[in-house]
């Protein structure tokens, strides 16, 4: 058996991991999302005149309200992706559970939180309805392959049980 020690360092290292993947993924692609939208032309927040394609700006000078967004979510995203990932690696060791179900709880559990908190801070900004969908397609990466490959690892073990490993023929603990 593990030291606990180790056992409790690779669950933490896992667990920073999984809310850095977060904010990377799902937080950072919204970010890009939102900065190159204004460079092409498209405006994905705004009251007045409201969302839209109002043609390609040669200044940037939307780009500090995407800094602002960011900094407003500065808390919250990490603590929902906690939650996620706590709650998803707790699934995660039932014993004979497919991971295509852990995939389909995890996508589930991250497209909500992410859903819930772009409409929770878009009000401020009056974020578009593309904010929303461009957050739901990252959550679904994040949660159907991103966070299954930080929980299992880069080669995941095969679907069934776990059998015992053989001695060697031949070898003197053998006979």
């Amino acid at each position: 058996m593990k030291n606990l020690g180790h056992i409790v360092s690779a669950l933490f290292r896992q667990f920073i991991i999984a809310v850095i993947a977060f904010e990377s993924v799902v937080i950072g692609g919204i970010a890009l999302f939102m900065a190159v939208g204004m460079l092409v032309g498209y405006l994905p927040y705004s009251d007045r005149p409201g969302p839209g394609w109002y043609g390609p700006s040669e200044t940037i000078p939307s780009l500090p309200v995407v800094w602002q967004w960011l900094h407003l979510n500065y808390w919250a995203p990490p603590m929902y992706a906690a939650a996620v990932f706590l709650l998803v690696k707790t699934i995660s060791v039932v014993p004979k559970l497919p991971r295509m179900v852990i995939r389909i709880i995890g996508t589930l559990l991250t497209a909500f939180v992410a859903l819930f908190w772009v409409l929770a801070t878009g009000w401020y900004f009056s974020l578009s309805l593309s904010v929303q969908w461009v957050s739901l397609a990252f959550s679904i990466l994040y949660g159907a392959w991103v966070l299954p490959t930080i929980i299992y690892g880069k080669r995941a073990p095969p679907n069934k049980a776990i059998e015992p490993t053989q001695k060697p023929r031949g070898s003197s603990l053998s006979r």
